[in-house]
């Protein structure tokens, strides 16, 4: 349903000193929530009728607060009427809690694209 769903803007920020090693791992734990995360958001939103936007694409700018609410939406591009709908179920939607404060960096604006090519009428 979602192409490219996720395109980070912001980058996570690290204050303490590790190892090589330390630092791998961390960052490894923190691919993986954040793939968790963007899996959680996608799996978030309901569109009450999908059908009804057949080789439609839309890419939003989504504003997350530390608490995981959504704080802005802007269109970036795409068909309106796909937009609005993902506007609103991106509003509505009960997104997952932020694993960590570095998932957060990931996450608190960040691109999301809409696409319903194979979807058909």
């Amino acid at each position: 349903m979602f192409s490219n769903y996720l395109k980070k803007t912001s980058s996570p920020t690290q204050s303490t000193k590790m190892t090589p090693q330390t630092k791998q791992d961390e960052a490894s734990m923190i691919s993986q929530q954040s793939s968790d995360y963007a899996m959680g958001i996608v799996n978030a939103i309901q569109f009450t009728d999908a059908s009804l936007y057949p080789g439609k694409r839309c890419s939003l700018k989504i504003d997350l607060s530390p608490e995981g609410a959504v704080l802005g939406v802007k269109t970036i591009s795409g068909d309106l009427a796909l937009c609005n709908a993902a506007t609103h179920a991106l509003k509505t939607a009960k997104l997952p809690k932020f694993p960590s404060a570095a998932v957060y960096e990931n996450f608190k604006s960040f691109a999301m694209d809409f696409n319903f090519v194979n979807i058909k009428k």
